[in-house]
């Protein structure tokens, strides 16, 4: 049996090659182009965000886990 710590960090890296294959789906001409016009920085921006929001959804999915398992409430935290 895994633990939660196993759990977290395998959902992490096929998250990471979840997103690398939308990448490979969606980063054709256009990602390029806008690399080339705009400036670089914008082409990685474009390429990060998607990867940001991934990640956040699965630590908030895992936040979510850990106070239900956990039985972490905020009123019982602070109070």
């Amino acid at each position: 049996m895994q633990s939660i710590a196993e759990k977290y960090w395998l959902t992490i890296f096929l998250t990471f090659l979840r997103y690398l294959s939308v990448l490979m789906i969606i980063s054709g001409a256009a990602f390029i182009i806008a690399g080339w016009l705009a400036n670089p920085w914008f082409y990685m921006g474009l390429l990060g965000w998607p990867l940001l929001i991934m990640l956040g959804a699965v630590n908030l999915k895992y936040i979510h886990v850990l106070t239900k398992v956990n039985k972490l409430e905020l009123n019982k935290i602070l109070g």
